[in-house]
């Protein structure tokens, strides 16, 4: 199947059953639990620009600038212009810099291209949720600052 009938008819939801929307989900707690850090996942069908400005553009618009550390993240897709980028805030980005992104967007488009969206959602929440405790661990009186639920626009 091509991947321009793998789109034809869908809606965005269509794109992961609700079982696989709900691993992501519980993806995103589970890193979380470890770490201060706050991860965002972002799909939506259309990106007429770089992902990673698109990203930034999103980060802003989902307020995930405001944490304490600024360590947050966002797992940005648009899915059909196949666009992905990984945007993290200046506090974890100082911290594994370009080279962990570049490496972990590689894996994830690998998953993705393969038509298994929801594996590469949850490795890249998993890989990204390490660097967080590691870098950022979970203190007594961490709260969850952001959603974790998927965040989807436009069809």
């Amino acid at each position: 199947m091509s991947w321009k009938d793998w789109f034809r008819g869908r809606q965005l939801q269509d794109f992961m059953s609700s079982e696989e929307q709900a691993e992501v989900v519980a993806a995103i707690g589970t890193a979380e639990e470890r770490t201060s850090g706050e991860v965002r996942v972002h799909i939506e069908m259309r990106c007429r620009r770089d992902p990673l400005e698109r990203a930034a553009r999103v980060f802003d618009r989902l307020g995930m600038r405001k944490t304490m550390e600024r360590n947050g993240v966002l797992v940005y897709c648009a899915l059909e212009d196949r666009k992905f980028a990984l945007y993290g805030d200046a506090g974890i980005h100082q911290r594994v810099g370009d080279a962990f992104w570049r490496k972990l967007a590689a894996d994830v488009l690998e998953q993705i291209r393969g038509k298994r969206l929801s594996a590469g959602l949850c490795l890249a929440v998993e890989q990204i949720g390490t660097q967080l405790a590691t870098h950022f661990p979970r203190q007594t009186d961490d709260r969850n600052e952001l959603t974790d639920q998927i965040s989807f626009r436009g069809n």
